[in-house]
C-alpha cells in the first residue's frame, strides 16, 4: 500500500499543471527529475560459519535466493551550465512486490573425526543437506553525488560518492532435509510449516567514475563502476531448535552498470539498465539457545564462530521519469 501511494502521489505530480520547472541558480540553473523505477533483482546473499580446533571441525553454509521484483521512485536534483550537468544529486527508494522466489539452500560439513565418534565412519565430504520455501521482504535505497569532472558535446566523465542500503527480510518453511552416507537415517526429514526467520541488512559507502556518451540529441549510454566499504548485521532464528545467532561482518564491495537514457519528447525519459554488484565480508557469529534443547539441555549455551557473509546480484530496471526544464 505504501508503494501504492508513493507512484499515485508521483504521478499527479507528473501531470499536475502546477508542476515545477526549473529553478535559476547562480549562471546556471537548477533541474527537478522524479520517475518510477521497475527493477528485476537475481542473485543471493549468504553466510558460512565455522569452527576448528586443529583440523576438527564443522561448517555450514546458508545460501538465500535473491529472486524479486521491485517498484519505486528514482529522482535527481541537478545543477545545469549551458545545458551542461555540472553537479547531481540522486536517490532511488525500492520495495519488491511479490514474496520472491527460489530456495533458501542449506549445506552442513563435519570432519573425518567427529563422523567417526558419531557413526564409527569417517564420511568425507557434504553430510547434511536441506531447501527450505522462502517469502522475502526488501527494500532499497540508494543516494549518490557526482561532478562533472570533463564535459564535451558527445562525451563527460563524473566521478561520484554514494550510500546504498539493502535490507533483505526472510520467512523460511517446509524444509525437506537429506542426510549423506552414516547421516541418512537420522536426518532425512521433511518438516512441514516456519522453520527460520532471518533478516541480512548491508550498508554500503562507495566511490566511483560515471561515463556517459551522448548520441544525437535525444541518446545517451551510460557505464558506470565504483568500490567501498561493506558493513553487514544479520539474525538467524531457528525457531525449530530455538537457535539464535547475530553476527556483524565488514569487508568491500564493487559494482558495474551499464545503460541507456532516451528523450522520449521534452523533459519525458525512458532508461534501461543492467548492473552486477558484489559483497564480500568477514566477521564473528554468536550462536545461542534461548531454551534448553537436546543440544543443550540446560538452555543458555552460547558459543562464537568465524563468519563470512556475502552477496552477489544481478538487476535490470526501467526508469520513466519526468525532468522540469
Amino acid at each position: 500500500m505504501q508503494i501504492i501511494f508513493l507512484i499515485a502521489f508521483v504521478m499527479a505530480f507528473l501531470f499536475s499543471p502546477r508542476a515545477v520547472t526549473a529553478a535559476p541558480f547562480g549562471e546556471g540553473e537548477l533541474i527537478t527529475e522524479l520517475g518510477i523505477k521497475s527493477s528485476y533483482l537475481k542473485g543471493h546473499t549468504t553466510y558460512h560459519i565455522s569452527y576448528y580446533e586443529g583440523s576438527s571441525g564443522i561448517e555450514s553454509k546458508l545460501e538465500f535466493p535473491l529472486k524479486t521484483y521491485l517498484i519505486g521512485l528514482d529522482g535527481a536534483i541537478s545543477y545545469k551550465e549551458n545545458s551542461r550537468e555540472r553537479f547531481r544529486f540522486g536517490f532511488s527508494i525500492m520495495e519488491n512486490i511479490d514474496n520472491g522466489s527460489g530456495k533458501l539452500k542449506d549445506s552442513d560439513w563435519l570432519s573425518d573425526d567427529i563422523d567417526i565418534s558419531l557413526y564409527g565412519v569417517a564420511h568425507p565430504g557434504k553430510d547434511i543437506y536441506s531447501e527450505s520455501d522462502i517469502k522475502l521482504d526488501a527494500l532499497i535505497i540508494d543516494l549518490n553525488m557526482s561532478y562533472s569532472l570533463f564535459s564535451s558535446k558527445n562525451l563527460s566523465f563524473k566521478p561520484f560518492i554514494g550510500f546504498k542500503h539493502q535490507g533483505f527480510s526472510f520467512v523460511a518453511s517446509n524444509v525437506a532435509q537429506t542426510g549423506y552416507g552414516p547421516y541418512s537415517s537420522d536426518f532425512t526429514i521433511y518438516v512441514p510449516g516456519e522453520v527460520l526467520h532471518y533478516r541480512i541488512r548491508y550498508e554500503f559507502i562507495y566511490g566511483g567514475v560515471d561515463a556517459e556518451f551522448l548520441i544525437g540529441k535525444d541518446l545517451r549510454f551510460l557505464l558506470k563502476g565504483g568500490a567501498g566499504y561493506v558493513y553487514a548485521k544479520d539474525r538467524d532464528d531457528h525457531v525449530l531448535r530455538y537457535k539464535l545467532a547475530t553476527a556483524e561482518t565488514d569487508g568491500v564491495g564493487g559494482f558495474l552498470s551499464f545503460g541507456g537514457d532516451y528523450r522520449i519528447f521534452k523533459g519525458l525519459r525512458l532508461k534501461a539498465y543492467g548492473e552486477y554488484l558484489k559483497f564480500s565480508t568477514k566477521g564473528t557469529q554468536h550462536q545461542y539457545f534461548y531454551r534448553p534443547t537436546q543440544e543443550c539441555p540446560s538452555g543458555g549455551c552460547d558459543a562464537y564462530v568465524h563468519d563470512r557473509i556475502n552477496s552477489e546480484q544481478w538487476s535490470t530496471s526501467l526508469i520513466l521519469s519526468y525532468e522540469f526544464e
